[in-house]
C-alpha cells in the first residue's frame, strides 16, 4: 500500500478545473443491490479512515 489511489489523485488534480465537477454517492443512492450498496459503503468508510494521513 502506501500509494495514492488514482481517483483521489485526479479530485485533487482536477477540483479547481472549470467545468470539472465531482458528484459524490453514498448507499442510499445505491437502489439496484445490497452488495452494491455495501461496496459503496466501505469505500465511505476507507476514505474517512484515510482523512486524517492526507
Amino acid at each position: 500500500m502506501g500509494r495514492t489511489s488514482g481517483l483521489v489523485e485526479a479530485i485533487a488534480v482536477l477540483s479547481g478545473v472549470k467545468g470539472i465537477s465531482f458528484v459524490y454517492f453514498d448507499e442510499k443512492d445505491v437502489v439496484r443491490h445490497r452488495l452494491v450498496a455495501a461496496v459503496v459503503k466501505a469505500y465511505d468508510a476507507y476514505g474517512a479512515a484515510q482523512a486524517p494521513a492526507r
